[in-house]
């Protein structure tokens, strides 16, 4: 028997461990996961899991039985890499042996450099983040809080909407002029951001937290009718609330892979199938692949389907990469979604390629259900709709077409 190593109990790790021994019989797997739970899908964190303060059952991932061939080791994470040895070591000092390694660590929350107590900021990647946002929500006489939310991309904003929506106070601070304005262009972060002004939700823009403390002066004397926290901006003005919620972006979990000679520049690069060298693949969050629906170039991919295509496939390249027959590149249309109050919000293909002045609505009314359109070299390379819900199959298969035809012309060129 052969020897898998999946580091990362994500789901694309789920998704890959299960791709790996559906594809190759002569194989056994370790599923390895840093944390003390059992996998678990991350997206409900922020939006109904958030809302209802679920346990892990309604939100757990089913970890497909393999009987023997497949071993779980959780509350573990692996620490560091031995790329020549073929091993990786956990932090009690566990060492595993691999004949083939997949890396599926995903990302973590990027955290301000600023003065800060981290006691009252919180970020929200993982379930136990999660809970603990439930419980600062319940502390006090009050069950209405006053919530700052430090980041207005799509995490911020469903966490704005949620806690919203449970009756709390949140005030979204952000250097951006409008919220999401990196992935969705001026025009529809506005009118998003209109939609969250008329559900409650305040708005400081234009302005950066430079330090988040207790509200206290030297004294140790906790400021009169305020809650115990300050956050002071960019522009010398403070807000004072009860927490503090860091959805400033995410980080690649690779730093257990320091020293060992791949290109950790953005993730981990691998081919276009999802090899990086060595006996080793990555997939979902952590992996920058060329994506040959798009073109050659590597990139990291934020979304939940790539994490499940991309362990979906990854079990039949480590068949090819142990003496099997040889298999198609990857690729897959990248697509995305966002709930945000009764808002639906679907993406298809890579908006993030077109500059602000080629995005421009192409359907609808803007204020109501709508479709945007991203452009580059006057090629459709991604839309976004707001609603349109029995529309996205064919806004899919229109992207899809624009994509092909931009390929050929990219490779006639």
């Amino acid at each position: 028997m052969k020897s898998v190593v999946v580091v990362g109990a994500s789901l694309s790790g789920v998704r890959a461990a299960d791709s790996i021994l559906k594809n190759n019989d002569d194989v056994e797997v370790t599923l390895i996961g840093g944390e003390a739970h059992p996998p678990y899908n991350r997206p409900p964190l922020s939006k109904e899991a958030l809302a209802l303060g679920v346990g892990l059952e309604s939100i757990k991932l089913k970890v497909p039985n393999h009987g023997r061939r497949l071993s779980t080791t959780y509350g573990k994470p692996v620490v560091k890499h031995e790329r020549l040895t073929k091993e990786v070591i956990l932090d009690d000092g566990t060492l595993f042996s691999y004949d083939c390694l997949v890396i599926a660590t995903g990302i973590r929350p990027r955290r301000l450099d600023i003065p800060r107590v981290d006691s009252v900021i919180y970020p929200l990647r993982t379930f136990d983040d999660m809970n603990r946002i439930v419980a600062r929500l319940t502390l006090g006489p009050s069950s209405s809080k006053r919530i700052v939310v430090l980041g207005a991309g799509f995490i911020g904003c469903e966490v704005a909407a949620t806690l919203t929506t449970l009756g709390h106070a949140v005030t979204v601070v952000a250097p951006e002029d409008v919220p999401m304005q990196k992935p969705l262009g001026r025009e529809l972060g506005g009118e998003i951001h209109r939609r969250h002004l008329e559900n409650g939700v305040t708005f400081m823009m234009n302005v950066r937290p430079i330090a988040v403390h207790t509200s206290k002066d030297q004294s140790g004397k906790t400021f009169v009718d305020q809650p115990d926290v300050e956050v002071i901006l960019s522009d010398a003005t403070s807000i004072y609330c009860d927490l503090v919620v860091e959805a400033v972006g995410s980080i690649p979990n690779t730093s257990f892979l320091d020293g060992t000679l791949f290109d950790l520049s953005d993730g981990i690069l691998v081919d276009d199938h999802l090899f990086a060298g060595d006996g080793v693949f990555a997939v979902g969050d952590v992996a920058r692949y060329p994506n040959l629906i798009v073109d050659e170039t590597p990139r990291r991919v934020e979304h939940w389907g790539l994490a499940v295509d991309s362990g979906r496939y990854v079990g039949k390249s480590v068949r090819s990469y142990f003496g099997g027959e040889a298999t198609e590149a990857f690729s897959t249309l990248p697509a995305f979604w966002s709930d945000q109050f009764d808002i639906r919000i679907q993406s298809f293909g890579l908006p993030g390629l077109a500059n602000d002045e080629a995005i421009s609505l192409i359907e609808g009314d803007v204020k109501g259900d709508c479709v945007f359109g991203y452009h580059s070299d006057d090629c459709l390379v991604g839309v976004v709709a707001v609603g349109m819900t029995k529309e996205h199959g064919r806004l899919r298969a229109m992207v899809e077409d624009s994509l092909s035809q931009r390929r050929d012309l990219l490779q006639s060129s």
